[in-house]
């Protein structure tokens, strides 16, 4: 059985995901629930850290197609923050558009 490759940023995507699920559950009960903030800041979080290595990259002459991948991945987390500030909470979705990305 192949084991799955673990990405530095798996705790975060797990924390946006888990939260991004129970702010769209709990709209209901919890109008104002303290999910959606957890999930903004790890948002924040993910892309600081996909900026910060898209520079290194950069500085280091890198090849350009970590380069480009690493833009698009930062890229890829600002619409997931838009994402997450316009949501009505119908659905997790944040959750369901990270889904099956690999970061």
């Amino acid at each position: 059985m192949p084991s799955k490759q673990v990405s530095e940023f798996d705790p975060l995507l797990n924390s946006i995901k888990r939260n991004c699920k129970m702010c769209s559950a709990y709209k209901s009960f919890q109008p104002k629930g303290k999910e959606k903030p957890i999930v903004q800041a790890s948002l924040k979080e993910l892309y600081n850290h996909l900026f910060e290595q898209y520079n290194f990259l950069k500085k280091t002459d890198s090849p350009g197609e970590q380069i480009v991948s690493a833009s698009e991945k930062r890229r890829f987390v600002l619409d997931l923050i838009d994402a997450c500030n316009s949501c009505d909470k119908d659905v997790d979705t944040v959750g369901q558009k990270i889904k099956g990305v690999k970061f």
